[in-house]
């Protein structure tokens, strides 16, 4: 008989019992990283009343998001969803590598949003970038004109489709929430927001609760539309 000392830091690849182990100091520091956050994101969900799913799973981004086209070995995980604000949510965190480092992550935590309001007209595909970020990725967009002098158009940029406009989807209320966190993307495609703060990787629980917020002035900003429709 013999007992197995120390196995805890060997990194596991897969949550089968017979899986491949890796003892790597940076390895190991990762696992304790991730677990720590699973926990954090699944009292997160708690919070909100919302379904939690920890398991990491390639994207599949159906509405096929500009943001979402970029790079590869795309995953998420820790992903909080359900019916909030009114709305069809996910909240989770997302990965991705890029050229020409594709041994390394980049993450964000993300937020997409489909309104249950029936709107009429329907909102048209469009983003909202702060400055330049991500512009030549926006390739079968138009830049549309802003109102010259204002806070809103000094820190971001907005793209939508030829003939469509996006303008009329974005209420005051919406600008002013994003020019006091000037650092958020919002994209629309398909009728379904998705969001993230540009300067943070893996949110905390406060700018969590600000996804939330800016998912709840995007909404409002559908129901303005609507009766406005």
């Amino acid at each position: 008989m013999f007992e197995l000392i120390g196995i805890e830091n060997f990194v596991q690849f897969t949550r089968h019992s017979l899986a491949t182990r890796m003892q790597d100091a940076i390895l190991v520091k990762e696992q304790v990283q991730r677990s720590d956050r699973e926990l954090q994101m699944e009292r997160l969900a708690e919070r909100f009343t919302l379904a939690f799913h920890p398991e990491a799973v390639s994207t599949l981004n159906q509405e096929d998001f500009v943001y979402l086209r970029r790079g590869a070995d795309k995953e998420e995980c820790n992903v909080i969803a359900g019916t909030c604000l009114g709305a069809d949510v996910r909240l989770y965190d997302y990965s991705h590598t890029s050229a020409p480092n594709y041994h390394s992550k980049h993450w964000h935590t993300l937020i997409t949003s489909n309104c249950t309001l029936d709107v009429t007209p329907a909102v048209p595909d469009f983003v909202i970038t702060p400055g330049h970020y991500l512009e030549r990725y926006l390739v079968d967009y138009d830049e549309i004109a802003l109102p010259e002098g204002s806070e809103f158009a000094e820190k971001y940029r907005l793209y939508g489709k030829e003939g469509s406009d996006p303008l009329a989807s974005i209420s005051p209320e919406l600008m002013e929430f994003m020019v006091k966190h000037d650092d958020c993307y919002l994209e629309v495609r398909k009728g379904v927001m998705l969001a993230f703060r540009k300067d943070q990787a893996l949110a905390d629980s406060d700018e969590i609760s600000l996804l939330f917020a800016l998912t709840e002035a995007f909404n409002s900003s559908c129901g303005n539309q609507s009766n406005k429709g």
